[in-house]
């Protein structure tokens, strides 16, 4: 049986992954 996710659970999933993301781009930039 799947698990269901809601919209908003997702959606804050989505801007954690996303935060991390642009702060290791920045990490990375030279």
């Amino acid at each position: 049986m799947v698990k269901h996710i809601d919209p908003d659970q997702f959606r804050e999933i989505k801007v954690v992954f996303y935060l991390q993301f642009n702060l290791f781009n920045k990490n990375c930039d030279i």
